[in-house]
């Protein structure tokens, strides 16, 4: 998930599948929604790796934006291209 917010609490039971989160660390919004969304995950037993980006605005990937981050849309590239080979095989 690249800065998107947390599904809702009663639609949680439903996930599965390995997350990866890429978040800015300036869009307190969406990151303070974070810790509790990865302790509901943790106690169903759904794999989640949440990083955080300090300072990086919401949008920090979209390279056509003022929000673009290169340091951080390079991280969350290489994280996300590990993230899928692992199930996916390299």
């Amino acid at each position: 998930m690249f800065y998107g917010t947390p599904p809702p609490a009663d639609r949680r039971a439903a996930i599965r599948c390995p997350l990866l989160g890429l978040y800015g660390g300036a869009d307190e919004v969406i990151t303070s929604q974070i810790p509790e969304f990865s302790a509901s995950l943790g106690a169903a037993g759904v794999d989640f790796e949440d990083v955080v980006y300090p300072g990086a605005p919401h949008a920090f990937f979209n390279d056509t934006r003022v929000s673009y981050r290169v340091d951080a849309a390079r991280d969350a590239w290489a994280r996300t291209l590990g993230f899928l080979a692992r199930p996916l095989g390299a």
